[in-house]
């Protein structure tokens, strides 16, 4: 019988028995022309099944494999991967209708050329929308239909959340021990916008596309819920918004870099390099300045990471 994704402890969303995702809270960096190192964990947000919940989501998210997530608005996260080593997942992943690698439509199955997905474990994390060599703008929560979100901002949509496919290996592809080659109104559900920027490289698969298989063996998609109206529903509190990270660094708490160049990396597509900020949006005169400004934060405490590392931010 094949299990169906389902809710562990410490808040994990499970695929299946090699592949775990959770959303983790984290600091929203400053949107300010500079590049930061990545941000913490501040601890998975909660993960509630979506069918226990009809009032909060749509009549079509009732089933299984639908997940809400709350998150406050404005608030930044990552996604973090946790999977097996000896049988890695390609997984694709879409906000609303757009691939979250490529700002492409969402198309629900694999592609070579660009890159639409990430193996894992050897991705354990995506903090944000890959914008140019060696950076992503950060994931921020927004409102839905208000301009602000990358999903409106590439087809004039909104459908908001994250879908998270995960394809298996063919069989025999990958042997007994897989080892890749070298080389408005408060909205009760919200959509990923974009932060400030953030250096993290996205990698390219070690094994090559014709490893995996079609069809995807699991499609998840998390609903993203304004915490306010989540705790209004459900009667259950929401962790508060982080501090912000100009306090987090003067008290010489730790940001994080992974030192991964070997392995190369996902090109820049020209659909996410135009993207603009939340508050690019929110503030328009900010795109007219004469210049960049200079960093207004400079985090001293930053703590390298192996990139074969098990240990999470």
């Amino acid at each position: 019988m094949t299990m169906r994704p389902s809710i562990t402890a410490g808040d994990w969303i499970v695929l299946d028995a090699s592949l775990r995702v959770g959303i983790q809270r984290t600091l929203r960096v400053p949107d300010d022309g500079g590049e930061y190192p990545l941000p913490p964990s501040l601890g998975r947000l909660p993960v509630r099944s979506a069918a226990e919940y009809p009032a909060l989501v749509r009549h079509a998210a009732r089933e299984p494999d639908h997940f809400l997530v709350p998150i406050h608005l404005q608030d930044a996260a990552w996604i973090q991967f946790d999977g097996l080593r000896t049988d890695p997942r390609a997984v694709g992943i879409a906000v609303g209708t757009v691939d979250a690698i490529t700002g492409q439509p969402w198309s629900g199955g694999l592609q070579a050329s660009p890159q639409n997905y990430l193996v894992v474990p050897y991705q354990p994390w995506l903090d944000g929308f890959k914008v140019r060599k060696g950076v992503v703008r950060q994931f921020v929560a927004v409102r839905l239909h208000g301009g602000e979100s990358v999903e409106h901002q590439l087809t004039g949509r909104d459908e908001g959340g994250i879908t998270l496919a995960s394809f298996l290996p063919k069989p025999g592809m990958l042997g007994e021990n897989a080892a890749p080659r070298k080389p408005a109104r408060q909205t009760r559900e919200l959509g990923v916008g974009a932060g400030g920027r953030i250096g993290q490289r996205l990698y390219p698969d070690p094994f090559g596309p014709r490893t995996w298989e079609r069809a995807p063996d699991r499609v998840i998609h998390v609903h993203l819920i304004d915490a306010g109206e989540f705790t209004r529903v459900t009667g259950e509190p929401v962790p508060r918004s982080p501090t912000d990270a100009d306090t987090y660094s003067r008290f010489g708490l730790p940001w994080f870099e992974v030192y991964d160049s070997a392995r190369g990396e996902l090109p820049a597509t020209a659909n996410l390099s135009t993207i603009k900020s939340v508050d690019e949006i929110d503030s328009p005169s900010a795109t007219s300045r004469p210049a960049a400004e200079p960093k207004k934060l400079l985090p001293k405490n930053v703590r390298p990471i192996p990139p074969r590392s098990r240990r999470t931010r």
